[in-house]
């Protein structure tokens, strides 16, 4: 999620977007469509009342994200 209102239009290849929590992501504009670092745009300028929503078709996480180690499972738990 990035801040502000930025629809299909207003986003040029190369582009740095900062995140709201602080991480950069890339645009992409070539032949193939628009891309947000790898996941393309699938859905593009989706208005809402608090900004611009944009599908793409992927999940984008954070470079630095740690998945928590999944807790232990014990034969009472089961």
């Amino acid at each position: 999620m990035a801040p502000g209102d930025v629809q299909s239009k207003d986003l040029s290849d190369g582009q740095a977007i900062t995140t709201v929590e602080g991480a950069d992501v890339e645009v992409t504009i070539n032949a193939d469509g628009i891309f947000i670092n790898q996941a393309e745009v699938t859905g593009p300028d989706n208005l809402a009342n608090n900004g611009v929503a944009h599908i793409i078709g992927a999940v984008l996480i954070p470079p630095d994200f740690v998945a928590p180690e999944p807790a232990a499972i014990s034969e009472e738990d089961v």
